[in-house]
């Protein structure tokens, strides 16, 4: 892609870019793709308040080009960024002419292919004539097809002017981008999501891993603001930056949002998932784990114990919620070979937002058995719900759960224990009654806090260049 040299200066809407590299918007998204998605839509939301023209981008040949497929939006407010009537009908008629001259090259072929039997030629001959033939039907289908894609695709050079904000996959972008951004004078933020791949190696594939802590070394280098999703990741960023004698510009603590799942389906819907509805039926309290399968998830942790207690008498049995993740193979393996599968063990890779807080609603605990996130969007999901969490003991777990959580540590004993004293009922209920306080501010106030907090910066703020390293 080509990018056109479109910058804005003087009385023009100031702007603000979000970039979305390397973000699938597909399948409901979650985790990380989820968090942007909705920084995406409340960004959107607040430019048309402020004045700013928040643009959904991705980066590319030294700019940034418009994002081509969106999150769901159910509410319309990234239709201004669909493509037009005729951007349409120009990508349609370059796609029939493809297929058209596609066609129209075999029939060529096969037709001089059978001049053979009368003409002494070879076939590299009559493929080459072929080619000739065409030359005109494709430099005009080509032509076609770059103009559709230059009609969907506007290209955008950020000025010094211009904000950048990256909540998503920035550690995936060549830091050379950001730092030329950076240089022309753009105002450059990021999301820290986690510093894992650093602090956990153990849980993450050689040499991605390395290549995430060069990114954050990077990051040090060139962004003007860094946004935490938590006190835990922002003390880990902290240390980080100490060991590699740097120290970030400036940090600010902004947690997540909390996604009601389109809280407007009602408690007596029936799920979208047919598999899910039978579980419904045959399961009425159950015990869920939600997020990818991988090692730092602690999935094999609570099987073991939960296999343990299925064979003492426990009935309860456990719904897995998510896709396969970071070195997944052995967990998976595990799940489908467990000799409980379907009966007391269950594992659904695809179920829509409308359904997770269906689970949320009608389970027993969710067990948050990680042994390190950088967040933790499950527990307020959890809680949001009304669903008890039991959550592995660590510092991000106290720091988001609060007095609202129960936890257990590395003992399987532990967590059977907590989970055997709650099948006491009035136990269980009072537990029910002590979440019903429990409040979490959603994704506008997130995205206000971050766009505001940029608005301020740019207004005291300015910086030198840096040299390429």
């Amino acid at each position: 892609m080509h990018c056109l040299g479109l910058t804005v200066k003087g009385w023009f809407m100031p702007r603000l870019f979000i970039d979305c590299s390397h973000v699938d918007f597909a399948n409901f998204p979650t985790g990380i793709p989820r968090v942007v998605a909705n920084y995406v839509i409340q960004g959107v939301i607040w430019g048309r308040k402020k004045g700013y023209q928040v643009i959904p981008a991705v980066a590319g040949n030294g700019c940034y080009r418009l994002l081509h497929h969106f999150p769901p939006d159910p509410e319309g407010h990234l239709n201004e960024f669909l493509p037009r009537p005729t951007q349409r009908i120009m990508m349609r008629i370059s796609s029939y002419l493809k297929v058209i001259f596609e066609r129209l090259r075999n029939h060529i072929f096969h037709l001089m292919m059978t001049l053979l039997l009368f003409l002494p030629l070879r076939a590299s001959h009559i493929e080459a004539i072929t080619n000739e033939l065409l030359k005109p039907f494709e430099f005009v289908t080509n032509a076609l097809i770059r103009a559709s894609q230059r009609a969907g695709t506007v290209g955008y050079i950020p000025s010094e002017d211009d904000i950048v904000f990256a909540p998503g996959y920035w550690h995936d972008v060549d830091p050379e981008f950001y730092i030329n951004l950076h240089n022309k004078g753009c105002l450059l933020s990021i999301l820290v999501h986690d510093l894992l791949p650093i602090f956990f190696k153990q849980h993450y594939n050689y040499p991605w891993r390395e290549e995430f802590a060069k990114a954050v070394e990077y990051s040090l280098m060139y962004s003007d603001i860094h946004f935490c999703v938590s006190g835990y990741t922002h003390n880990s960023l902290l240390e980080y930056a100490q060991r590699r004698n740097r120290q970030p510009q400036k940090t600010l603590v902004v947690y997540n949002g909390l996604d009601t799942l389109n809280h407007a389906k009602s408690e007596l819907e029936k799920p979208l998932s047919p598999r899910l509805d039978l579980f419904l039926n045959e399961h009425h309290d159950f015990l869920i784990m939600v997020g990818s399968i991988e090692p730092k998830k602690g999935h094999l942790h609570v099987i073991n114990s939960l296999s343990q207690m299925w064979q003492d008498g426990f009935d309860k049995p456990l719904l897995i919620v998510g896709r396969a993740g970071w070195m997944h193979e052995d967990i998976a393996n595990i799940i489908s070979w467990h000799p409980l599968k379907d009966e007391k063990l269950f594992w659904f890779n695809d179920l829509q937002d409308s359904d997770l807080q269906i689970v949320y609603r009608h389970a027993r605990f969710l067990l948050f058995a990680s042994v390190a996130e950088g967040f933790g969007l499950p527990i307020i999901e959890a809680l949001h719900f009304g669903c008890p969490i039991l959550a592995y003991d660590t510092p991000i777990a106290r720091e988001i759960a609060g007095p609202f959580g129960l936890f257990f540590d590395k003992h399987s004993t532990t967590l059977s224990n907590i989970l055997w004293e709650y099948e006491d009922e009035n136990r269980y209920n009072a537990l029910l009654n002590s979440i019903r306080g429990f409040k979490w501010p959603g994704w506008e106030e997130s995205a206000e806090l971050v766009f505001n907090s940029l608005i301020s910066l740019k207004k005291e703020r300015s910086g030198p260049s840096i040299g390429n390293s």
